[in-house]
């Protein structure tokens, strides 16, 4: 009798186990299904926000876009956003010769493609420069296949965004890429580090691999 009880109890205890979990696989699935229409009516929400184009942030994203990248090629640039199927908004650029004109194939040159994701980038860092987000951004090789008066404009819309929006604008460049007008009008505190391979001083780290 004492065997027969012990296995019964064991018997009880596995459909306690099982019962218990049933309960719990239960009330994951209601939590599973009430975040699921949350996560249809936040989607909805970003279609129709895209749709009607009435997200302040947005509107003042494109603006600056276009200021920024119109100040150094004189054309216009063209950003727009759109849900893909999982719902997110991702973000599109094109450029144009004027605002109502169609995205001409300037835009599927590298340079104007690398101005377009430096306009971005600042024009984000504007548009969120009173919330709590990043103040800096990093380029690397920015001046590569632009001429130089191009350079020059870049240069100078960077200078007066960091100096509206309080943003640190950081790029690193070889030097044969700055013309030596332009080089001449970085101050010392503009220039953080300057490296070269005549020696390990020069190196990043102060030694060679």
């Amino acid at each position: 009798y004492q065997k027969r009880l012990s296995v019964l109890e064991g018997e009880i205890s596995r459909l306690s186990l099982q019962l218990s979990n049933i309960d719990r696989v239960t009330t994951l699935t209601e939590k599973s299904d009430e975040l699921n229409l949350k996560l249809q009516q936040v989607c909805k929400e970003v279609v129709n926000s895209v749709k009607n184009q009435t997200n302040a942030d947005t509107l003042m994203l494109k603006k600056l876009f276009n200021d920024v990248f119109r100040s150094v090629f004189a054309v216009n640039a063209l950003l727009y956003v759109k849900p893909n199927k999982s719902s997110n908004v991702e973000f599109y650029a094109d450029v144009a010769p004027d605002e109502n004109a169609a995205a001409t194939a300037e835009g599927l040159g590298n340079s104007y493609k690398k101005m377009l994701c430096a306009s971005f980038d600042i024009a984000v860092l504007a548009t969120y420069s009173q919330r709590s987000y990043f103040h800096f951004v990093y380029h690397d090789g920015i001046f590569e296949g632009l001429d130089n008066r191009k350079k020059t404009l870049f240069l100078q819309v960077v200078r007066d965004y960091c100096n509206r929006y309080a943003i640190q604008y950081i790029f690193s460049t070889i030097e044969d890429d700055v013309p030596a007008d332009l080089m001449q009008t970085f101050n010392e505190s503009e220039i953080c580090l300057t490296l070269s391979d005549q020696n390990d001083s020069g190196k990043l780290f102060g030694f060679s691999f």
